[in-house]
């Protein structure tokens, strides 16, 4: 159908919360993508500035879209059917709407997708039903439809496993699940590539676009703000059409 949503990925402990905030304020549709994983620094950030994130969020009315992208020990705890991240975020877990699995082309076993389901029964926060994301990976497309059975999932599609690589064709939407795409997407090629991806989407289904790579700093090191606003400029208009 539309363009709901812009994920902007990669924010961390350089990034002033205030900041993204403000771009909230401004850009309605946007999402923050906080990575979690096995260690922090660019791109993760520590739970400390994850605390004062959400509390600015609560602060201001609740107006920011977050969404938790879960990587290394965390990923690897809810392949095995259980998770920790209750105790690391406790209930900040509550300002999380999304919580995507970055499997990036790693293949996992049968076994993980009754895993992951039980993984986030497990964590047992009462009130807290977030939608999950899998990746459409060409890896692991199915291992959404054990945590289904519970929990509303989704799919996105990143045929570069994280690389930030343009692909040469946008994959065709599954009818079956709501669908995003992200790969290589940056202000310089946004306005080409949103029409392009919107011809792939299910006609009965909103989508939603996803970026980190090209909005980062020259060295890598940095979200760059800059880029993100220019980003979500060019969005705009796309956005409900």
């Amino acid at each position: 159908m539309s363009l709901t949503r812009v994920t902007i990925t990669g924010a961390d402990d350089a990034t002033d919360p205030d900041d993204l905030q403000k771009l909230s304020e401004e850009f309605p549709f946007v999402e923050w993508a906080i990575l979690v994983g096995s260690s922090t620094g660019p791109r993760f950030p520590t739970a400390e500035w994850i605390n004062r994130l959400v509390d600015v969020r609560t602060e201001t009315g609740n107006i920011m879209y977050l969404s938790l992208h879960v990587c290394g020990k965390f990923l690897r705890e809810i392949a095995n059917g259980h998770s920790s991240l209750r105790n690391y975020l406790e209930w900040r877990l509550f300002a999380f709407e999304r919580v995507q699995l970055n499997w990036h082309g790693e293949k996992q076993s049968s076994s993980v997708s009754q895993n992951v389901l039980n993984a986030f029964c497990s964590l047992d926060v009462g009130g807290w039903d977030p939608q999950l994301i899998f990746q459409l990976d060409g890896v692991n497309d199915q291992l959404y439809l054990e945590a289904s059975r519970r929990f509303a999932c989704t799919g996105l599609f990143d045929r570069s496993h994280g690389a930030g690589l343009l692909p040469g064709e946008w994959p065709q939407a599954h009818k079956e699940i709501g669908c995003g795409w992200a790969g290589g997407l940056g202000p310089e090629n946004l306005g080409e590539e949103i029409p392009k991806i919107s011809t792939k989407a299910c006609k009965v289904m909103d989508f939603w676009i996803d970026m980190e790579t090209r909005v980062r700093s020259d060295d890598d090191m940095t979200l760059d703000l800059s880029r993100v606003k220019r980003c979500l400029e060019i969005a705009k208009p796309f956005i409900g059409v």
